[in-house]
């Protein structure tokens, strides 16, 4: 366990592996979902602060379900986030990667320090924490369903930029390792994201007489 939390790769690509057992297998993805609570935890906790911060009721955007069709939390759209401002909307369906980047980070490092003094039960405790965040703690199906139908489609110039991913992770490869790579391009995904919600906030606020 401890070397499958050292290795992002593995982590990004067992998240994709949930995400879609969450969008084929809803059985499986809450019985995931309990094993992996912290996870599950962080990312119902990131979508309920930014909604908190950015004016927005949690439960007109939020679906949280620990015992529904699915195990977590994720955006949704109903009559009245219709209303809602798609910038802030945005910023909640990308707050789980916002947030549990960080997290990842300080948790792969403190891993390492426990591997280095010999605390063997701290280490697989982070381990457990740092798979948790990293398979259930992202980006749910529902805030990707949301980004890809109200933000990348309706940008060109942000699919643009995406189309670049690939070129950014081989470059941060190049430079240093695939760990820094992979981590440079989630935290590039997160810059573009941002800049098309900003972008998007500026229209709302043109006011034609």
């Amino acid at each position: 366990m401890i070397s499958i939390s050292l290795n992002i790769g593995f982590l990004i690509l067992a998240w994709i592996v949930y995400l879609i057992i969450q969008y084929s297998w809803s059985g499986m993805s809450k019985f995931i979902g309990l094993l992996l609570f912290p996870g599950v935890l962080i990312h119902i906790a990131s979508h309920y602060l930014l909604s908190r911060l950015l004016g927005i009721k949690p439960y007109t955007a939020l679906r949280i379900s620990p015992i529904g069709e699915s195990f977590g939390a994720g955006l949704f759209t109903s009559a009245d986030t219709y209303k809602l401002s798609t910038w802030r909307l945005g910023l909640v369906a990308i707050s789980p990667l916002i947030v549990s980047l960080p997290i990842l980070i300080l948790l792969k490092g403190l891993l390492i320090l426990s591997l280095e003094y010999g605390h063997s039960e701290g280490a697989l405790l982070l381990a457990w924490m740092i798979i948790s965040i990293a398979v259930c703690g992202f980006p749910s199906i529902s805030d990707l369903g949301f980004l890809t139908s109200n933000i990348i489609i309706k940008h060109p110039d942000t699919i643009i930029a995406l189309i670049l991913v690939p070129a950014v992770y081989i470059l941060g490869s190049l430079a240093y390792n695939s760990d820094i790579a992979i981590l440079g391009t989630l935290t590039y995904l997160i810059l573009i994201l941002i800049a098309a919600l900003l972008g998007e906030s500026k229209k709302e606020e043109i006011v034609v007489e």
